[in-house]
């Protein structure tokens, strides 16, 4: 195409170049206003039937007036869409990479965003669906206030972890932080209301294909199974595993953090040797565990209930 200095004025037949312009928000910082008398650039253009597809541009200068303003160019227009399309999917691929993404094992989403970018959408694996019950929509998105809804805020070290979450997400979006690793949170199944711990591992990587974009992308992994294992393993390491009270080793933990006075109970069962000796040790296991029920009924307000020795 071949316009003149009206280009300018609104008065061209070149509504096409005019709207794309208008809509990527080209600036005077382009190097079509930086006296450049060659340029190209990559727009987006809304077609009549809402398509959105890319076009680069490419230009030349051919005449200025002695001001230095423009007053003929030609120029070039070709729909890269495919090509452009499959440039952005490569680049959230290797943003996968760089989190170490495995998506047969991890939920991934994506976003590319710009400078006017006000809405939430995401791309997102098959994963999200099975793992927390987010539904996708037909161009396998959903908004990321869906994940919100899955977290778990009912206590204070929830929220707090929560507060994290969100605050990474901030930072990134924002720029001041380009990476976040393995912040925990608590998440529960929508439809199963199943409870899950999720690490969320979080970066952005700029465009290479639009330089006023960037992509934010993020893994989810579920470590449900790690953090029950932990639990477990601390519980088994301050509790007894027949009464589900505290074990000695905790008791004495307990004791040197009180202060000076405090009043303790001590407890002993009498007969308990000769029932183990006449009706076997499983008798005896059951007297213990029932005493240790009762301990609990009767001190419901004690600080701490413990078994210390065999009985």
């Amino acid at each position: 195409w071949i316009s003149r200095a009206e280009f300018y004025s609104g008065n061209t037949g070149l509504s096409f170049c005019s709207t794309s312009w208008q809509r990527s928000d080209v600036s005077q910082d382009s190097k079509f206003y930086q006296k450049k008398d060659q340029y190209k650039t990559v727009i987006p253009h809304l077609k009549a039937d809402n398509t959105l597809i890319w076009i680069e541009v490419r230009g030349q200068v051919i005449e200025r007036n002695d001001q230095g303003d423009v007053m003929l160019f030609v120029g070039v227009n070709v729909d890269i869409t495919d090509n452009y399309n499959l440039r952005r999917e490569l680049e959230r691929l290797q943003l996968s990479n760089k989190l170490a993404i495995r998506a047969r094992e991890m939920m991934t989403w994506s976003q590319e965003i710009t400078h006017s970018a006000k809405d939430m959408m995401v791309f997102g694996n098959h994963l999200f669906e099975a793992k927390l019950g987010i539904q996708r929509n037909e161009q396998k998105m959903f908004s990321y206030k869906d994940i919100f809804r899955t977290v778990v805020r009912d206590s204070k070290e929830d929220k707090h972890r929560f507060k994290m979450l969100t605050d990474a997400i901030k930072n990134i979006y924002r720029g001041t932080e380009q990476s976040y690793d393995r912040i925990l949170v608590k998440h529960k199944h929508e439809k199963t209301g199943e409870i899950l711990f999720i690490e969320h591992s979080l970066g952005s990587i700029p465009s290479k294909t639009n330089h006023s974009s960037k992509l934010i992308g993020g893994v989810l992994l579920d470590v449900t199974a790690q953090i029950n294992q932990e639990q477990k393993i601390r519980f088994l390491a301050s509790h007894d595993t027949l009464t589900g009270l505290h074990n000695r080793l905790y008791f004495d933990d307990f004791q040197k953090q009180l202060a000076k006075d405090y009043t303790l109970y001590l407890f002993d069962l009498d007969g308990l040797k000769l029932g183990n000796d006449i009706y076997g040790h499983q008798f005896g296991d059951l007297l213990i565990s029932k005493a240790a029920t009762v301990l609990k009924d009767v001190f419901m307000k004690a600080q701490l209930i413990a078994r210390i020795g065999g009985d």
